[in-house]
């Protein structure tokens, strides 16, 4: 047997350059919706000395149309359209460029694997004579899907930790330049909580969804061939008798489905919970920390967002973990082309 050759080592030493300017462009598509976010949410605040700035990376531009005592006017017509122009023609170029650059580096990538596999299979006929299918079957299927996973896991990864660590700014803004050091406690128990509760319920309902995902697709599949069976044998004398078992058959797989699908909504009932956890935290610190008495500022609002933001990236990290290990799955599948 020859030795298993390294798949990923080579492919990140080609593509390291590829990786760099995605990873760059990745960068500034978030950063440029944190401004804007950060530009909008500091704008609002009626707090004086926050008002009427575009903060960005190297300092702050003045947007302030007067000012009359405490109070400071924003220009909203110079802010808009900075803000406009931030998204529109900037966020969108560099995003068609990233695009571009992710499936030109996917179609390098599968070519580059495909003369890997090719050149191996030339040199040892003997070898690829012996599951010569299977292995025709990872050069046109598992390649291509392997180089797309290659750079879209990475770059996934690294958008949500670019996207995390920009939160995690925004929320230490928020508690220092608002003095709410006296909510953190109260912030970090809260974050605690649901994100255990959350941890729990994916351990344990992973491998469920998993295998309500691959009955749900056995049953289409099931029903798939029988309906082909069907078709085939329209010119039979039992013709009418298949038809009835047909029907028969389509009813239990509509039951069975429908079973599936209920399940599911247990399974995804923390994709559900996430988006009104902002509304939760409001409920909790106006009823425990305020005592149901007084008002609700802008800042405690932007926290409970910023909160609500962090979860859903710990929910797309979830989602993200199905995809690694399909990556890792196609990655020993590519490998054993080599026994």
């Amino acid at each position: 047997m020859i030795r298993r050759k390294k798949i990923l080592k080579p492919l990140f030493k080609k593509f390291k350059w590829n990786f760099l300017v995605l990873f760059l462009l990745v960068f500034l598509l978030n950063y440029l919706t944190f401004l804007v976010l950060f530009n909008l949410r500091q704008n609002l605040s009626y707090q004086r000395g926050k008002r009427g700035y575009f903060y960005f990376l190297f300092g702050k531009y003045s947007v302030i149309q007067e000012t009359q005592s405490d109070k400071i006017y924003v220009n909203w017509n110079k802010l808009l359209l900075i803000l406009f122009l931030l998204y529109f023609p900037f966020k969108i170029i560099i995003q068609s460029i990233s695009d571009y650059l992710q499936e030109i580096s996917h179609r390098k990538a599968t070519v580059f694997l495909t003369k890997k596999l090719l050149n191996f299979a030339y040199k040892h006929k003997d070898l690829t004579t012996k599951n010569q299918e299977e292995k025709i079957y990872v050069i046109n299927h598992v390649v291509p899907v392997l180089s797309r996973q290659f750079f879209a896991v990475p770059i996934r990864i690294f958008d949500i930790f670019v996207d995390f660590s920009f939160d995690l700014f925004w929320f230490s803004f928020l508690i220092k330049n608002n003095e709410l050091f006296n909510l953190t406690s109260f912030v970090f128990f809260f974050v605690l909580v649901n994100l255990f509760w959350l941890i729990l319920f994916w351990i344990f309902t992973s491998k469920s969804a998993q295998l309500q995902k691959k009955n749900a697709l056995n049953y289409q599949e099931m029903e798939d061939n029988q309906i082909k069976i069907f078709c085939k044998s329209l010119n039979d004398d039992k013709a009418a008798v298949n038809l009835k078992m047909m029907h028969k058959s389509l009813d239990k797989n509509s039951q069975n489905l429908s079973s599936l699908y209920f399940v599911s909504l247990f399974l995804n009932l923390s994709y559900l919970i996430i988006p009104g956890l902002h509304l939760l935290f409001l409920l909790l610190y106006y009823k425990l920390f305020l005592g149901g008495q007084g008002g609700l500022e802008w800042e405690i609002y932007f926290v409970a967002l910023n909160i609500r933001s962090i979860f859903f990236l710990v929910r797309s990290t979830f989602k993200l973990l199905p995809n690694i290990s399909s990556l890792l799955k196609n990655c020993r599948r590519v490998r054993r082309f080599f026994d």
